[in-house]
């Protein structure tokens, strides 16, 4: 009984560790003017907001509506400072003396996250002589601007988006990101079987055992990358209708600047073509087939840093190489462990269906695994440590922060 509620206890604290949780983003609003609840006494001529981090002003929008619903006209986006800042204004049309009014603000960060949320104030001008009717459908026309014309220009508005594409709210969301990580995990986890496990293991085994375990392994291999680049192609889907709103999110030029013009479409574009890669490494059939191996490790490590590039240790303002570099390691150690593990479960059938011996070549492969799996787990914990102490600033945020909790 003791036994079988440890093994279920384990399985469930697996299933958790592999749930991609998703943690919230650090990109948030530090501060606005006016602020949340304020009341404004003089003419309300701009709208100034600061975030926590650097954001993608393309992808930065304001809507600015009053207490009936209706939005007011906004002007250009105008940054605070050169290169990348974290402070905008947004100057209005027509300046605003009376009203409550709400302002829903929409963001990206370097890393790709969509932020989203509001703030509310009052304006009352004393002894204002008219009070200026909300101009709704005077704002710009997003669908008029592209990313070229305008790098400022207004996108698409919150309320615009549907909450399929809302990364906070979404299931699909975490589901996409989970089929891609598994494809990742059991791409290194391949890779790293081939090396670390069967290369080390294979004089205690036949040759038919050793060939029927490489043909096993490149078959979870190709199913890893299926399920990498399935993921990653809902991830795209999902992004692009994050950023840029249902009526747009198929649009050529837009998509092309998400691709090629953010840190996100960068990485997802290197994830993809080094997953791709990988498949057709491991489907390569040589006289020697370590060296297709050997290819299809440098794809799989490739791809496995990208999610690096793209995630918390991206948006790291200062040094952000140390935080890119410990999180890369970190995945590949964890991959290398859990992806090592869910190999070798495929892989003791073939020696079972193979081996004249088989609970003997099974047993060796388990010794020579458990070593290896050591080390991995030892990077994975080593490397998520220091991703804590880089993204945790004080004690109380591993339980009062949605990041610390997950």
């Amino acid at each position: 009984m003791i036994v079988r509620a440890l093994r279920t206890a384990a399985l469930l604290l697996l299933a958790c560790a592999l749930w991609p949780a998703p943690a919230a983003a650090h990109l948030r609003l530090q501060s606005s003017t006016p602020a949340q609840g304020d009341t404004v006494r003089s003419s309300l001529t701009e709208i100034r907001v600061v975030f926590s981090q650097a954001v993608e002003p393309r992808y930065t929008t304001l809507t600015l509506v009053d207490f009936a619903g209706n939005a007011l006209a906004l002007g250009t986006l105008e940054p605070v400072g050169t290169g990348k800042t974290t402070e905008y204004i947004y100057r209005l049309e027509h300046p605003v003396v009376s009203g409550a009014f709400v302002v829903r603000w929409k963001t990206a960060g370097e890393d790709g996250h969509v932020v989203s949320g509001s703030f509310d104030f009052l304006v009352d001008v004393p002894n204002a002589v008219t009070v200026p009717k909300s101009l709704a459908g005077t704002s710009a026309d997003p669908s008029a601007a592209t990313p070229e014309s305008n790098e400022h220009a207004h996108h698409q508005p919150e309320s615009e988006i549907e909450p399929l594409y809302r990364p906070e709210s979404s299931v699909i969301w975490i589901l996409a990101r989970w089929i891609n990580f598994i494809g990742l995990v059991l791409m290194v986890g391949t890779v790293a079987f081939r090396f670390g496990v069967l290369q080390r293991g294979r004089a205690a085994l036949a040759d038919d055992v050793v060939s029927a375990i490489d043909h096993t392994t490149r078959n979870v291999a190709l199913i890893a990358a299926v399920l990498a680049l399935s993921g990653n192609l809902l991830r795209f889907w999902l992004q692009s209708g994050a950023l840029h709103g249902t009526a747009r999110m198929w649009d050529p030029e837009l998509l092309q600047a998400m691709t090629f013009s953010t840190g996100w479409g960068k990485a997802w574009l290197a994830q993809t073509v080094a997953t791709i890669g990988f498949a057709v490494a491991t489907r390569l059939r040589t006289e020697e087939p370590t060296e297709s191996w050997i290819a299809a490790a440098v794809f799989a490590v490739a791809a496995g840093a990208t999610p690096a590039f793209s995630g918390h240790a991206a948006a790291v303002e200062q040094m952000a190489v140390v935080p890119i570099f410990n999180d890369a390691v970190h995945l590949i150690g964890a991959s290398s462990w859990l992806g090592t593990l869910a190999v070798l479960l495929f892989a003791v059938p073939a020696v079972i269906r193979t081996s004249h011996t088989p609970f003997a070549d099974a047993a060796a492969l388990v010794r020579t695994f458990s070593p290896f799996a050591l080390f991995a787990a030892a990077v994975a914990i080593a490397t998520g440590t220091l991703s804590a102490f880089v993204h945790i600033k004080a004690i109380p945020e591993l339980w009062t922060t949605p990041y610390g909790r997950t």
